[in-house]
């Protein structure tokens, strides 16, 4: 897999969740399984509804718990995903989120993918331990 066929989502884009994106993303990706990426994971709450926003730490010892999926339809997906999110140029500055290629593991082994991440400062209080948005917004909630 190259680094633009597949995305690692570790909130409301994972299953379970029933917004129009996840469904729109499991429609045009293959799931692949469960990954982990080297980060932190924070709890934000100034919308109509509570999503997750992470950091990427390379070094970090916590972990961010998320899926990955291999993109059938790369560039349609991203894009679609990229309005979902909030990113591109259409979008004022400074933008939620953005989207990078990180490192993740899944099946014991690294794995290069895109990601989006938090794009502003996060509030340390907001961090969810566990590094599961499950665990703190159970799937069914959006």
């Amino acid at each position: 897999m190259t680094p633009a066929s597949c995305i690692f989502v570790y909130g409301t884009l994972r299953q379970g969740y029933e917004n129009p994106h996840a469904r729109r993303l499991r429609a045009m990706a293959k799931f692949l399984g469960t990954a982990t990426m080297r980060g932190e994971l924070y709890l934000c709450t100034g919308g109509a509804f509570p999503y997750p926003a992470a950091r990427y730490l390379p070094e970090a010892e916590t972990l961010v718990v998320g899926e990955i999926y291999d993109l059938h339809h790369g560039e349609e997906i991203l894009h679609e995903l990229d309005r979902y999110e909030g990113v591109g140029p259409e979008f004022p500055e400074p933008q939620e989120y953005v989207r990078v290629i990180v490192s993740v593991l899944w099946n014991g082994r690294p794995c290069v993918t895109w990601c989006y991440l938090a794009n502003h400062p996060l509030a340390s209080s907001n961090r969810i331990p566990s590094g599961d948005f499950t665990q703190v917004v159970p799937a069914d909630h959006t």
